[in-house]
């Protein structure tokens, strides 16, 4: 230590930990965006680093001194920058660079986060937006906008790293150790002590965001699970029908999964249906096409895809869409004893018969264990 200089307490444990979970949760939430099986987690991980962002906010409200935004240092950005390599001012806590970085992060944390929370409804059906599942046309431009924001998060987040060892490295300076230990050098003492309020807050806060994350881990949680009912049809005497008619061969398909003129045509030929006789009564039969094509086609993702198909097809699995989504799945297991045919959609999909048909919620176990 320079003569002179003293080491000063600038940042408490609680920046530390939020710091850390940040560091921990961002990388690895990015990355199982790209692994089906582990998907799920990528919602939890999300679901941490919103918590330790939103934490960052409040505590740079209410929180110590130098983790105040009014502590924050906006000005001099340019002359700051211009100095890289050269003899820089010294700052207690963030430099220009990183008060800004760090509101960056913070602005574009919330977005990406809030945006994918949105997107965590409309394509899994899960959370506490899992009603616009069955809303797509009105949010369809909302996973670019979460690419968008994590993308942008990512690069300050590359940025401010850089910036951390630009300022360890050439300058010397110990700020990397300090957002570890706690402790800064300093020319005078500027150590801060957390006031009893401040402390009550941490650890309510801290008690409060594990509790969270262990309840997102509950399968039937509001905030990722998979809890609401599905609204794709009415509770009806129809569906009651239809559910005792079609539902004691196969599951009963949700009927978005087929446009109206191709229920209409299945319904009108029950006498060659996919090779067997399934003739009911003329009154049956006429509820039961009323009922599929009343609820044919919804607003979901899966049918605004459909919608853009060619071609006439009688079922799902008869889709360039269905091709496209298993492609990587081998022939072998379709034709397997535990799948048996591609309509057998609840082999692997755990709520097929409500309509839902997430990533998340794919037997992967059972799927790999055919594959091998």
């Amino acid at each position: 230590m320079d003569a002179g200089m003293t080491k000063s307490y600038i940042y408490p444990i609680a920046n530390r930990l939020t710091h850390g979970a940040m560091i921990l949760s961002l990388p690895l939430c990015y990355v199982l965006g790209d692994f089906n099986q582990l998907f799920y987690y990528h919602g939890v991980l999300g679901m941490v680093f919103f918590y330790a962002v939103v934490f960052r906010i409040l505590w740079g409200m209410f929180g110590s001194k130098h983790s105040r935004f009014s502590d924050f240092h906006f000005k001099g950005l340019k002359e700051y920058l211009l100095c890289v390599f050269g003899e820089k001012k010294s700052y207690i806590a963030h430099n220009p660079a990183s008060s800004i970085a760090i509101v960056l992060m913070l602005v574009l944390g919330v977005l990406t986060c809030l945006s994918g929370l949105v997107l965590w409804g409309e394509k899994e059906g899960g959370g506490i937006f899992s009603s616009l599942y069955f809303s797509y046309h009105s949010l369809n431009s909302f996973a670019k906008l979460h690419e968008l924001f994590a993308n942008s998060l990512l690069i300050v987040v590359g940025v401010h790293i850089c910036g951390a060892l630009i300022d360890r490295i050439i300058h010397k300076n110990d700020s990397l150790q300090a957002i570890i230990g706690g402790y800064k050098t300093t020319p005078t003492q500027e150590s801060i002590t957390l006031t009893p309020t401040q402390k009550l807050f941490c650890a309510f806060y801290g008690v409060f965001a594990l509790f969270l994350t262990l309840y997102t881990l509950y399968p039937k949680n509001l905030l990722l699970g998979f809890t609401t009912p599905s609204p794709l049809i009415a509770h009806t005497s129809s569906q009651a029908l239809y559910q005792k008619e079609c539902g004691s061969c196969h599951i009963a398909y949700a009927p978005y999964l087929l446009p109206k003129e191709a229920w209409g045509k299945m319904m009108s030929d029950l006498e060659n249906h996919f090779g067997d006789d399934a003739s009911v009564e003329s009154d049956t039969q006429k509820e039961l096409a009323q009922f599929l094509e009343d609820n044919s086609q919804r607003d979901t993702y899966i049918a605004d895809r459909l919608s853009k198909e060619r071609g006439d097809y009688l079922a799902f699995s008869q889709t360039q869409l269905f091709a496209k989504i298993h492609k990587k799945i081998p022939q072998k297991v379709f034709k397997s004893k535990e799948i048996k045919s591609r309509a057998n959609c609840q082999s692997c999909h755990k709520d097929a018969e409500r309509g839902y048909f997430q990533k998340s919620r794919i037997d992967f176990s059972k799927l790999n264990a055919l594959k091998s």
